[in-house]
């Protein structure tokens, strides 16, 4: 009987000893994984969303992620990012509390040159840049 007990409080006293000791690591990583939790502006995720979501680096930041977390710093514009529509470029401004300067010099610059054609619309939209430096070159 001595013999059934100790093998019995060899498999038993392990398995509780474990059990406990996995319990308090579980404790300390909840509360570990609380305390140094890193903060993120919520407007990123609904900027993301906004964005066209083409991942194509574009705007010079590394995906539509980068690219959202640079427009919450100001380190970036609207504008940059030439795939998002004019909708949801305002959407972002909003969101920023920005005005969205560039869609409006767009705007004007596409009626200036009479430009029409929606292919030609689409292409150029996100690229106000090309429409001032025509501008400039035309000597207007």
């Amino acid at each position: 009987m001595l013999l059934e007990m100790s093998v019995a409080l060899q498999i038993i006293l392990p398995v509780v000893l474990l059990t406990a000791l996995a319990a308090v690591f579980a404790v300390l990583i909840a509360v570990c994984s609380e305390k140094f939790a890193v903060k993120r502006d919520e407007r990123v995720e609904e900027i993301t969303s906004l964005l066209a979501g083409a991942n194509c680096g574009g705007c010079g930041y590394p995906g539509c992620d980068g690219f959202a977390e640079a427009l919450v710093k100001g380190e970036a514009e609207v504008g940059n990012c030439g795939p998002t529509s004019k909708e949801n470029k305002a959407k972002i401004a909003g969101i920023l509390g920005v005005t969205p300067e560039e869609i409006v010099i767009v705007s004007d610059l596409l009626h200036l040159f009479n430009i029409t054609d929606p292919v030609y619309i689409k292409m150029i939209e996100g690229q106000p840049a090309l429409l001032v430096n025509l501008y400039n070159s035309e000597g207007r």
